[in-house]
């Protein structure tokens, strides 16, 4: 039974559930990391595909019933957000699971933090989630989640599953997104002054991105982005990840 206090809903449907399957990468060395498993659904499924399974599941009572599916599942009872992905796994991880709707934000930015250790992630969101994820620039849904991600990993987004597919009924539609670490990308440490940037920027969304900038860097550093030919007159959804790139290159070499 899904608990409302861990805004579970179950998916049941088989067809998307293998279609969900089918996206996992093959690595007979390592389990998948299953972010709350729930009922078991999926797990079944990857383990009929052939993969080995470490599941991370919250509720204690589903964590058992999990435990007992079969001996390819190892069960992790707690909170993903307390281990990093190379506490479960040896790198580089495979990640998939159902997202909890009041936890993917926090999900999505411990998968971030966690890029350099992940190979790959497919995962059922929100389908307005998915979309800011893949926003491009000039997007009016791109925003700060968009740039942190697509920083570190190609994103795409890829079939949507209506709300009859779970059990209880969710009010909104959901998609499925892939996560794909970019061969030879930038280290997340390397990614982080983009990401104080970025978080600068948007927080002033509908001004100029010299608002941001001026609040949290001062006007010598508007002069230094201007400089390095940066638009500061553009809105922040307009800037492209090298725009930013820059941005955090000028506003580091003048600290």
């Amino acid at each position: 039974m899904a608990r409302r206090p861990h805004s579970q809903v179950f998916l049941h449907d088989a067809g998307i559930i293998t279609r969900i399957v089918a996206l996992v990468p093959r690595n007979p060395e390592h389990p998948v990391v299953e972010i709350g498993p729930g009922s078991g659904a999926i797990t079944r499924a990857l383990v009929s595909a052939g993969h080995t399974v470490r599941a991370v599941e919250i509720d204690a009572g589903l964590a058992d019933g999990i435990a007992r599916l079969d001996p390819a599942v190892q069960v992790v009872t707690g909170s993903i957000l307390d281990y990093a992905p190379r506490d479960l796994v040896p790198p580089p991880a495979r990640i998939v699971g159902a997202l909890p709707y009041h936890l993917s934000g926090a999900i999505l930015r411990w998968l971030a933090d966690g890029a350099d250790d992940i190979a790959t992630a497919v995962l059922v969101l929100q389908a307005e989630v998915v979309d800011r994820m893949g926003a491009p620039p000039g997007c009016r849904t791109r925003g700060l989640l968009s740039v942190i991600l697509q920083s570190v990993y190609d994103v795409k987004p890829v079939f949507r599953i209506p709300p009859g597919a779970f059990v209880p009924r969710p009010q909104v539609w959901s998609r499925v997104v892939v996560l794909t670490r970019q061969a030879g990308g930038p280290s997340v440490v390397s990614c982080r002054p983009m990401w104080d940037v970025a978080r600068a920027v948007f927080r002033h969304k509908r001004k100029m991105i010299r608002a941001g900038i001026l609040d949290d860097y001062g006007a010598e550093a508007c002069r230094r982005c201007a400089e390095a030919g940066v638009d500061l007159t553009l809105r922040a959804e307009r800037l492209s990840l090298a725009e930013f790139e820059t941005l955090a290159t000028a506003l580091t070499r003048g600290a």
